[in-house]
């Protein structure tokens, strides 16, 4: 499905191209005590047998270290610098081991954390702080990143600055941690500072399928940068607890993504996008099931549901605040939202299809794809509550108690036909279509009186998605 998927939508193009040289450079370098040359620390790490632990306290540390298999490096209080074009730390893992880096705080001048291997890898306690390429990245079958704060330069001082037009990783933190393969867990994790994707999952352009990646975030924040949030074609992700925050656009020309999920199965419990200057979540095909779900105060449209997507919003999710739409479905294979609020859309104008820019500012918009909505409330829309293309099949039956307040001029709730060519949406309600839903304030004369078009999104996906994404090259 994402095969075809992608010619139509998507860009075939590779976010990340991974290919880890692995290569290792120790080098000696002033220290607190000859005990903490990182020579001799790497001495004592190679001499290690696995299940042992090689502790340095606190030491200062300059250079680059290995850890082989199932060795343990811990530190209370360490610090290591790394200034060479490599791996700060490289967690080598194989089958039936543990390798783990623990207390250590980590400042690189180009990747600080590399996991690779066939085993599992275990990183705690640690900060890494760089200046560019990549903060951590996982290929080992197995990752597990706990109380891990992961920093790059980009800040709220700096954002708009033309130094971040076009990044590669030789001049810019591009990736704050990125998960290639394997099965990975993060649990009270920072992500912060970066200059293009902060949690990178997979290859999310790429035609073929989904990545057979497992990722799964808890009690997580995410952001404070540039570009996308969370960028993902895993198999499956699950985020609970996590907050993407303060994703920003820049000086680009293309907006920023809070999270964009390509394919797989996602599922979110109260999880929460906020402060976004783009798009708050864009799913394009696979499916997904978010409870507690928070969008608000996004600069776009709020949730964008594309081609093929399979989607449910409940348990209280509330969207607020958004432009454009609260919620977008444009060939969508199905939407539900079963205990939803939609509030406060503002009216924009954007380029989204052929015809140019169009005007919309509804809370939720449904184009060719089923719609079922229970217990729905939808208020504060700058142009109409609820549009439906009744092409889209959805009946009577499937519209339950839902609640369509409008103000001055807004209209509530609109059904019509879609007229391709000229991207409109002409109100043709079919008998009883509305039965199950409930107009407040002036929608219900508004909706009355309504014989008109609406300009509507024919694209399955925003048009910037290859922008946002990109190649960003070299990596290592």
């Amino acid at each position: 499905m994402l095969g075809s998927m992608s010619a139509r939508v998507l860009s075939r193009v590779s976010l990340l191209g991974l290919s880890i040289a692995g290569s290792f450079a120790a080098s000696l370098g002033a220290c607190d005590s000859p005990a903490c040359g990182v020579a001799d620390v790497q001495a004592r790490l190679d001499a290690a047998s696995p299940g042992a632990v090689v502790d340095v306290g606190s030491c200062t540390m300059v250079g680059e270290l290995r850890v082989p298999a199932g060795v343990t490096l811990r530190g209370s209080g360490a610090h290591l610098t790394s200034e060479a074009d490599v791996s700060a730390v490289v967690l080598e893992t194989v089958a039936g081991s543990t390798t783990v880096l623990e207390g250590i705080a980590i400042d690189s001048a180009h990747l600080g954390v590399e996991a690779r291997g066939e085993g599992d890898a275990r990183v705690s306690n640690v900060t890494i702080d760089f200046a560019t390429g990549v903060g951590m990245v996982t290929t080992a079958s197995s990752a597990t990143l706990r109380d891990v704060v992961v920093r790059g330069t980009v800040d709220e001082t700096n954002r708009d600055e033309g130094r971040w037009l076009s990044v590669t990783s030789a001049d810019a933190p591009t990736h704050g941690v990125v998960v290639a393969a394997g099965d990975v867990a993060l649990e009270r994790v920072t992500i912060r500072g970066t200059a293009w994707v902060a949690l990178s999952a997979g290859d999310a352009l790429v035609a073929g399928g989904r990545a057979p990646i497992e990722l799964v975030v808890t009690d997580s924040t995410i952001g404070h940068g540039l570009g996308v949030g969370v960028s993902s074609s895993a198999e499956t992700l699950s985020m609970t607890d996590t907050r993407i925050e303060e994703i920003w656009s820049g000086v680009r020309g293309w907006p920023s993504y809070a999270a964009l999920l390509v394919d797989g199965a996602v599922t979110t419990s109260a999880t929460t996008i906020t402060n976004a200057d783009g798009y708050g979540l864009v799913e394009v095909a696979g499916r997904s099931e978010h409870m507690g779900l928070t969008v608000e105060h996004v600069g776009d449209v709020g949730v964008w549901l594309g081609l093929d997507v399979e989607a449910s919003l409940g348990g209280t999710s509330r969207i607020a605040d958004t432009g454009f739409a609260g919620v977008l479905a444009v060939e969508a294979a199905r939407l539900s939202m079963d205990g939803a609020e939609v509030q406060g859309v503002r009216s924009l104008r954007r380029t989204v299809g052929v015809s140019g820019a169009i005007e919309v500012g509804d809370g939720i918009a449904a184009i060719r794809s089923p719609l079922a909505l229970r217990d729905v409330s939808i208020a504060g829309a700058a142009r109409a509550g609820l549009v439906l293309d009744a092409a889209g099949g959805t009946m009577p039956m499937d519209l339950e108690r839902v609640s369509v307040s409008a103000d001055g001029a807004g209209l509530g709730a609109i059904q019509g036909t879609v007229n391709a060519g000229a991207e409109t949406l002409s109100s043709a309600p079919m008998a009883g279509w509305d039965v199950g839903i409930t107009r407040l304030g002036a929608a219900v004369a508004n909706d009355a009186a309504f014989r008109g078009s609406l300009s509507v999104v024919l694209a399955e996906s925003p048009p910037s998605t290859g922008s946002a994404l990109g190649v960003v090259a070299p990596m290592y």
